[in-house]
């Protein structure tokens, strides 16, 4: 039987490739495509790649999901409005209800 890696090894490796892979492309689109952008926006586009490839994959999984929940004939969960990033502004509500350790919407 061959020896196998441990899951720590495999994982790094999956994951340094999905971070270089939106990198070299924007290097590889530089080298190659220099004509397309000036010479300051090639800095921008290296500092937003990661967010737009992560926005991207989000999106698209959203998508899938929608499908599948399509076919299923199901409904989403309803999600709470939140204005702040995280939830922030939800989790302070919720924290500023508790009275004596229970959620109570009025204070004695």
């Amino acid at each position: 039987m061959a020896p196998s890696l441990p899951p720590g090894p495999i994982y790094l490796v999956k994951a340094i490739v999905k971070l270089s892979v939106p990198f070299s492309v924007v290097f590889l689109a530089q080298h190659f495509q220099s004509d397309i952008l000036p010479s300051h926006a090639w800095k921008w586009a290296y500092i937003l790649t990661l967010p737009i490839v992560v926005a991207l994959q989000n999106v698209v999984k959203y998508v899938k999901e929608e499908v599948e929940v399509r076919k299923l004939g199901a409904r989403r969960v309803p999600m709470v409005p939140t204005y702040l990033p995280f939830g922030l502004d939800a989790l302070y509500q919720l924290g500023s209800k508790f009275v004596n350790g229970y959620i109570c919407a009025c204070s004695l």
